[in-house]
This record gives structure tokens, C-alpha cells and sequence, in this order.
């Protein structure tokens, strides 16, 4: 037994050995005046990271910032479990919620690529449930049986990219009506986002598709429609055509028993600044056996690292290291501005939102950050978020596990990694 023991001992040490080697070829470290950056602009992430932890804003984070394919700086605070005695490490696993959504988004733009569809097309043609959606009439929002009137033109798949269709995540005006449909119990881990979206098809939208953004479960029925598509469970189809090809070994919709010691707790901000350590959700607890809803808008858990493979194909333009998942082109349109003069209202500090997910900077010097237009990015509900800056080659990710989600500090870190430039 002893002898077996240390035998899978050692196969999983080689394991995490074998996959830290594959990413340190990928994305290799390096010094950051050797990539245009100043080591001491980049100590200031250092120093607030601390501060923020000493401070107890947060319990722990990761940090990264990468430019022209090297990474410049990597940092590591706090604790992983603050009441457990867990330090913080690079290949701590986090809940990274809405930054799901641009690789769902690129799960749809690969099978665009292949042929199968328009983004023109309804997405009736392909999921009949969505085929006579009628449209709530203005002031009756939040009535419990509201007026409506049948939709103006189809939901088309380019509405559901662009959070343009007329759905909603249940909240505000909207939240009757999704608490009815008992919404919120179909995002369950035993339910399929099968099951979901066909709930969501007998609700009224909030507005005619096209006509404005609402941020909605949108990539949740995405996730359902690349199901129809490809003719493959949603979790299955990214495994194959995304984390295996680019090498993001920890990235899935649940974290293994054998990794499970590598997942960050999740902390509460209180009214009076401190913080709360919150239980596991019934997903974590989960077996892989019970999990059977796979959300396109926020199911995933990654690392640093394989969420940087991520962001340096996109950077890339679709390529890593031989591996091409889409064109160019693909990602210029994804990384676009898609909404024209809609007003989002985003907090992320873009400005739009693009085709793959994402907030899109299209002006200089918003309030809250000074990334140059053409940047993109996509924050998470536990307080993570990347930010890509294509004109000057690098990216950053930020990874807390924290509620709600603290829109200041994940400004700041932006600041922190763009004033580190010195080219």
C-alpha cells in the first residue's frame, strides 16, 4: 500500500511538473525591462497586492502580466484559505464565472469558421422553441401577467453574442418573470442548460432583439446551441476543441477530487469591511456524476496559467504555438465593436461589447482605466478579469475569489499593469 501510495504520489508531482513545463515553453518568463516594462512601475502591483491583503480588502490573489509572448511578472498574496492556513499559489484554482463567456463565445466563432450557420441566421432555425417570441410592453416589466407584443425580427445568433436579444439574467424589471419560470433552480448542477433554455423561450423578452443590450444568459443558451451544432455535449466539445489543443490542463466545468486542494475559497465583503469566509456551493461539492448543467456564461474554474494560454492565442490572433483555433479575422471581429452606438453601461471600463464576450475600449481615458482603444476584456462575478491590449502586445489577469465583486480593485490592477510601459 505504502509503495502504491508514493507511486501516485509521484505520477501526480510529475503530472504538474510536465503541464508547468508545457506552459513555461509556451509562455516563458523573463525580465520586464527586456519586454518594454519597468521593473520598478512593476513593483507597485507588488506593493498594492500586499497592502490590499494586509489591509483585508481580499485574503489572496494572483497576478499576471504578459507582453510580446513572455511573461513579465507573475505575483502571488495572501492566502488560497485564509481559515485553513492555505497560502495562495500560481496554480491555485479559481471560479472564474463570467470570464466563461468569451471562450463560449469562441466555441461558437470556431463552428462559425466550419460553415454550419450565419450569424445572420435565427436561432429558430436551429432551436424551433425560439420561433414566436413576443416582447413585454414598456412600464408592464415587472407586472406578473404583462402585455406583449410579438417581436418586431428574429433572436438571431448574432443577438445572442452581443447581449442584444432581449434576455436577461433575472434581475430588475425582469426578475418576476425568471422567478416564476424558476430560473434560478435550472442553473442547478443537476439541471441541463437544455432544460434551461427551453425555459427561458416561454418568457417575454425585454425589449424587441436588436433594439438594445441587456447582460443576459445569452451564453448560456449559446452553450446549448453548440450542443445542436456540433452534436457533442457542450463541456465535451470545449474540452476537445479548446483546453486540450491549447494545453489549459486545469480549466473545466469541475474541479477533480484530486485538485480540489488547489481551489480557492470564496470571501464576502461585510458591511463593516471585513471579510467572511463563504461554505462551498453545491456545485464544488458536486460529484462529476451530478453535474450535468454546463453554463456557457459562467461554469468554469481555471488557473492564471491556462487562462493565459487563452489570452496570448487571442493576442496571437487565434494561433498558440502551432495550434490554430480560428483566423485572424475572426478575432479582429470578435474583439469589435458589435453594438454600434448602444450604450452598454459597463462597469469593466470598456466602453461596447464585441462578438466574443467581451467589453470593447473604443475611446482614451474613461474614468476608471487608461488602456488605449482596441483593448478587450471580461471581469468575473467572484472578482476576476483579464484585460488584452493588442496595439501594445500584452495582457493582464487578475484572479480574487471575492464578493461582490470589487470593480475598484480590479480598476486599479489595469493602472497598475498599463503605467508599466516605458516603449
Amino acid at each position: 500500500m505504502k509503495l502504491l501510495i508514493r507511486c501516485i504520489t509521484l505520477s501526480l508531482i510529475f503530472m504538474y511538473c510536465f503541464n508547468g513545463a508545457v506552459n513555461a515553453e509556451v509562455l516563458p518568463k523573463t525580465k520586464p525591462e527586456k519586454v518594454g516594462l519597468s521593473g520598478d512601475r512593476i513593483e507597485r502591483i507588488d506593493k498594492a497586492l500586499t497592502s490590499w491583503v494586509n489591509d483585508e480588502k481580499i485574503a489572496g490573489a494572483v497576478t499576471m502580466i504578459a507582453r510580446h509572448g513572455k511573461i513579465a511578472h507573475i505575483g502571488v498574496y495572501g492566502s488560497q484559505d485564509r481559515e485553513a492556513g492555505v497560502p495562495m499559489s500560481e496554480d491555485t484554482i479559481f471560479a472564474i464565472a463570467s470570464m466563461t463567456k468569451p471562450i463560449t463565445s469562441l466555441a461558437v466563432l470556431m463552428l462559425y469558421e466550419e460553415g454550419h450557420f450565419l450569424l445572420s441566421d435565427p436561432i429558430s432555425k436551429y432551436i424551433p422553441a425560439f420561433e414566436n417570441m413576443r416582447v413585454v410592453l414598456p412600464g408592464y416589466e415587472d407586472s406578473e401577467d404583462p402585455p406583449t407584443v410579438p417581436a418586431k425580427r428574429p433572436i438571431t445568433i448574432r443577438h445572442l453574442l452581443l447581449h442584444t436579444a432581449g434576455l436577461s439574467y433575472g434581475s430588475g424589471a425582469h426578475a418576476i418573470h425568471y422567478r416564476k419560470a424558476g430560473i434560478s433552480e435550472l442553473r442547478s448542477p443537476e439541471h441541463t442548460i437544455e432544460e434551461m433554455t427551453l425555459a427561458i423561450v416561454k418568457l417575454p423578452l425585454l425589449f424587441h432583439p436588436g433594439d438594445d443590450y441587456c447582460y443576459s444568459l445569452s451564453d448560456d443558451v449559446l452553450g446549448y446551441f453548440v450542443e445542436v451544432i456540433s452534436g457533442m455535449p457542450f463541456d465535451q466539445f470545449i474540452e476537445e476543441r479548446i483546453f486540450k489543443p491549447l494545453g489549459m490542463n486545469d480549466t473545466s466545468f469541475y474541479v477533480p477530487e484530486d485538485k480540489k486542494h488547489r481551489l480557492a475559497a470564496l470571501y464576502q465583503t461585510l458591511e463593516d469591511s471585513s471579510l467572511e469566509k463563504r461554505p462551498p456551493n453545491k456545485k464544488d461539492m458536486s460529484k462529476p456524476s451530478e453535474q450535468r448543467h454546463f453554463s456557457g456564461g459562467g461554469g468554469l474554474y481555471s488557473t492564471v496559467y491556462d487562462y493565459a494560454l487563452f489570452c496570448q492565442m487571442l493576442l496571437n490572433g487565434g494561433e498558440l504555438n502551432g495550434v490554430r483555433l480560428v483566423s485572424r479575422k475572426t478575432v479582429e471581429m470578435l474583439s469589435a465593436n458589435g453594438i454600434g452606438d448602444i450604450d452598454p453601461k459597463l462597469r469593466e471600463g470598456g466602453d461596447k461589447w464585441g462578438l466574443g464576450g467581451v467589453s470593447v475600449r473604443t475611446k482614451y481615458f474613461t474614468d476608471v482605466s487608461i488602456l488605449p482603444p482596441g483593448c478587450y476584456m471580461k471581469t468575473g462575478a467572484y472578482t476576476t478579469h483579464f484585460w488584452i491590449n493588442p496595439s501594445d502586445d500584452m495582457f493582464g489577469i487578475f484572479m480574487i475569489q471575492l464578493q461582490p465583486l470589487n470593480w475598484d480593485l480590479m480598476h486599479l490592477y489595469m493602472v497598475l499593469g498599463t503605467q508599466a510601459i516605458t516603449d
